[in-house]
């Protein structure tokens, strides 16, 4: 296993379909612990939508091309 900074929090998910209620539930868990200015970064190397416009709205809202 690779050593974070102190402070970091990572989680870690595979293959797994997750909604955007269980990102909101967990990350309002996880910022508890940190301090309320800290980055939070998330990446994705799949997502999966219901349909096209949630998969626009979703690129949309991240600022993706």
């Amino acid at each position: 296993m690779w050593a974070l900074p102190p402070g970091v929090i990572h989680l870690s998910l595979r293959d797994v379909r997750i909604d955007a209620a269980f990102i909101e539930t967990e990350l309002t868990h996880l910022q508890t612990l940190a301090s309320p200015e800290a980055p939070v970064v998330m990446t994705f190397k799949k997502a999966f939508t219901a349909t096209g416009f949630d998969l626009e709205q979703f690129a949309e809202k991240l600022g993706i091309d």
